[in-house]
């Protein structure tokens, strides 16, 4: 794994049912975490990040040096063309590296998408059974972003040419890969539809055990606080978050943004009733959660989407669409709306507005809607991914 996808949730999982035999990425951290709550600088939290108590430093390979050039690298590209050059090019030397470690006593590779090629053709090769963790719906994806930056001219920073290169790089995956992974039925469609034989993928939600910070929220009094937590970008529908904070000023209602800006900036607006405040470190997160009401996700398209279960865990009832992982029940811990529909959007909010005592009832069932995603109800299903007839 490049990065420290899902909170390295697959590999604590495998960990705690004794199936972990080697963890490869490029970053591992635990040296800096005696200091990591005591340090304000932003990057070294970051890279604190790096690590969890999960997995036992002695089971992890890491390339540390690929690691820091990937992330100068990227920070160095000019484009979003030169980026995507980049994760084709890294993705290949990490699948490298990490092939090296590769041996016929393992029963089962794990990995994920375009960092994962060569890693797999030497599992094949040596008979190790092979899976990939396809995180996103690709090239669809991919189109449907295209689509909204020709919606929203001023607010793209740019059209991408499509990446053949690298969507190829993810068919190959696909090809040598007994399974393949995805987080949502969304996910899974999708792949279908850029010639993934149904019978090869399996559907594995994200696994996230909430902490104590969940609380159930009393009903709503002065303002209605509404949180978005995630890059400020086409794909996860911000043009519509913004059209649907225009229709409510006027209510009780408050919108704070929060996550890197991935638009251009200036021809990002926000009407009187909103605040964007930057980006946060995770550790962060959890005051934001905590200050807030209800969560908005009213993605384009989206794997699965982390935050909807860490809002959930909260106790914030959340308003989202179908076009991302099943985490939220229709009318019970939140809403699902349309893609693309403002109006919707707006209509959802107003819901709490109009009722107070929904707040409350919502939250509570958020809360119990997140533990049904806990790691100890999943395993059985990623396990039976990994390896059918366990």
């Amino acid at each position: 794994m490049l990065g420290a996808r899902e909170h390295y949730g697959p590999m604590i999982m495998a960990e705690k049912a004794g199936w972990l035999k080697l963890f490869m990425t490029d970053l591992w951290t635990p040296w800096l975490q005696p200091l990591r709550n005591h340090v304000g600088n932003s990057n070294y939290r970051r890279a604190a990040g790096r690590f969890t108590s999960g997995m036992p430093s002695k089971k992890v390979r890491s390339f540390p040096g690929l690691g820091l050039r990937y992330r100068w690298q990227l920070k160095r590209a000019c484009s979003r063309s030169e980026a995507y050059e980049i994760y084709e090019q890294v993705g290949s030397r990490f699948a490298k590296a990490a092939s090296r470690y590769i041996s016929d006593s393992h029963d089962v590779f794990l990995g994920f998408n375009s960092a994962s090629l060569e890693a797999l053709r030497e599992g094949n090769r040596i008979g190790v059974r092979t899976v990939l963790d396809q995180i996103d719906p690709a090239g669809v994806e991919f189109d449907l972003v295209a689509e909204e930056e020709k919606r929203f001219p001023k607010l793209n920073r740019g059209s991408l040419p499509r990446p053949n290169r690298y969507f190829a790089r993810i068919s190959e995956e696909w090809q040598e890969a007994s399974t393949v992974i995805v987080n949502s039925q969304w996910s899974k469609s999708a792949l279908v539809r850029q010639g993934v034989p149904e019978s090869k993928l399996a559907v594995v939600p994200l696994a996230f055990d909430p902490g104590a910070g969940g609380r159930i929220r009393r009903a709503w009094t002065g303002e209605l606080k509404v949180l978005w937590l995630g890059t400020l970008c086409l794909r996860k529908g911000l043009p519509y978050a913004i059209q649907a904070a225009e229709k409510l000023i006027g209510s009780p209602v408050r919108f704070t943004f929060a996550g890197p800006c991935d638009v251009r900036e200036d021809g990002l607006s926000l009407p009187s009733n909103c605040k964007y405040i930057g980006a946060i470190p995770p550790v962060d997160a959890p005051r934001l959660y905590d200050e807030h009401d209800i969560f908005i996700f009213p993605t384009i398209s989206d794997g699965f989407g982390l935050t909807q279960l860490e809002a959930l865990s909260f106790g914030l009832p959340v308003i989202t669409t179908p076009c991302c992982g099943e985490a939220v029940e229709h009318k019970k811990s939140g809403f699902l709306i349309p893609a693309s529909d403002a109006q919707a959007l707006a209509e959802g909010i107003q819901r709490f507005v109009d009722d107070p005592e929904l707040l409350p009832t919502m939250s509570w069932e958020a809360i119990l809607r997140s533990r049904a995603f806990r790691s100890d109800r999943l395993w059985p299903v990623y396990g039976k991914a990994l390896w059918p007839a366990s």
